[in-house]
């Protein structure tokens, strides 16, 4: 009856009911407060028990093993040692993301909850809750498309084997420049980096001092995580960049032709077109040429 009626007039009301004397002195022993971090502390760190992964984490994780996996295979054909190492990167992107899902997760509740009221050592964040989802958004976006300056470096080096292959067997006089566009993959990536380095700083201090309040495991392979991925972006465009020669297997289709048995089938060496505006065709093999 506390939260209908107060102590004091509830007592009036007994004695008009009952017609006695009611002492007003008496009074009631009143529950211990206790504070919400007391509580909340308690429900963290009660048993853990495990509780299966949700069916959108599921899928988000499915869709980045599957993106790491399909987007590099255009150069599977052509060259299998790019084609490897493109996901590779692309897996290690795919481990940041998820990590860093994690990392965020759970310093936004903290926010949410009050630090004070969660950690056991409280320092003041560095950045608020809107700043800390807008610099965990743009980083997460950062990752996924830094894949695209990997496909343009495969791209590049892709097209300056087949223009090499081409013209190497032909004597054209042209004068010892470089392309400045063949550079242009190297720098996005030195973007990147300092991109992912502006957005991720902040993050990785807020993040410091909830494990440090904590103590908490996934939080620590946040931090781990993204310094490591940082670290292997450096080392993958290093090798890339001491790497300058790349060999890419071709298959082109020339036309078809129908023969009787096979002893009419040769292998062919190379072949050329001596004139595109005609119906002549040049073959070379065994070290023949026929016409």
């Amino acid at each position: 009856m506390d939260w209908l009626i107060p102590h004091q007039d509830r007592l009036v009301i007994l004695h008009f009911l009952t017609g006695g004397t009611v002492n007003a002195t008496a009074t009631t022993t009143m529950a211990p407060f206790h504070h919400p971090a007391a509580q909340i502390r308690e429900y963290l760190e009660a048993e853990e028990t495990w509780w299966p992964c949700s069916p959108e984490f599921i899928n988000y994780c499915l869709a980045l093993l599957v993106y790491s996996i399909r987007y590099p295979a255009v150069f599977w054909n052509t060259n299998k040692g790019f084609s490897f190492l493109f996901s590779i990167a692309l897996l290690a992107n795919s481990i940041q993301n998820i990590v860093a899902l994690g990392g965020i997760s759970i310093m936004y509740k903290v926010q949410m909850l009050g630090p004070q009221n969660v950690l056991h050592k409280y320092d003041p964040f560095l950045l608020n809750t809107p700043i800390s989802m807008l610099l965990y958004g743009l980083s997460c976006v950062i990752v996924t498309t830094s894949s695209c300056v990997l496909y343009m470096y495969g791209y590049q080096k892709f097209m300056a084997f087949v223009s090499h292959e081409r013209d190497k067997n032909n004597i054209v006089l042209r004068e010892g420049k470089t392309s400045l566009w063949s550079y242009f993959s190297h720098c996005s990536a030195m973007c990147v980096l300092i991109a992912l380095a502006v957005c991720n700083g902040p993050l990785l201090y807020d993040y410091t001092l909830v494990y440090k309040g904590s103590l908490d495991g996934t939080v620590l392979a946040c931090v781990i995580g993204t310094i490591l991925h940082l670290f292997l972006w450096i080392v993958v465009w290093l090798f890339l960049t001491v790497k300058q020669k790349w060999k890419f297997k071709l298959r082109v289709t020339v036309g078809r032709h129908m023969v009787r048995n096979a002893r009419t089938i040769k292998l062919v060496n190379d072949i050329d077109l001596a004139d595109r505006d005609s119906d002549a065709m040049m073959i070379l093999a065994f070290g023949k040429t026929f016409r």
